[in-house]
């Protein structure tokens, strides 16, 4: 799934370096408790206003940032009964799940009530 995010990101990137003897452009923004640039060859080839959307989608699903996030909502949740969850949010889970498997935990996706003790 973030596999997707960069291809899609990049794709934008891609089409908006066609035109050759251009200047650069820079989108930048914030998301998830960080900020992020994007460069593009050529002024106004960029869609700016894209890229910032699918980083406001990937946070609106994804952030520990934000409470009110998908993600942060199934943290939160107590009942133990099923949660509808964006595919993209499942898929991530599925992977980090599968990653904590592969490396026998060293990366846990559940470590994040100790990071926010430290």
């Amino acid at each position: 799934m973030i596999r997707k995010l960069v291809s899609r990101v990049a794709a934008l990137t891609l089409l908006s370096t066609a035109a050759v003897g251009c200047g650069y452009e820079v989108a930048t923004g914030q998301a998830m408790g960080t900020s992020w640039a994007v460069t593009a060859k050529c002024p106004g080839a960029l869609p700016t206003a894209v890229v910032a959307a699918q980083f406001e989608r990937v946070e609106a699903l994804m952030s520990t940032y934000d409470s009110n996030s998908a993600l942060m909502r199934v943290n939160a949740d107590q009942t133990g009964n099923w949660i509808p969850a964006d595919v993209e949010l499942v898929d991530v889970i599925a992977a980090a799940k599968a990653i904590a498997r592969q490396t026998d935990g060293a990366f846990d996706p559940t470590v994040l009530p100790l990071v926010l003790a430290w």
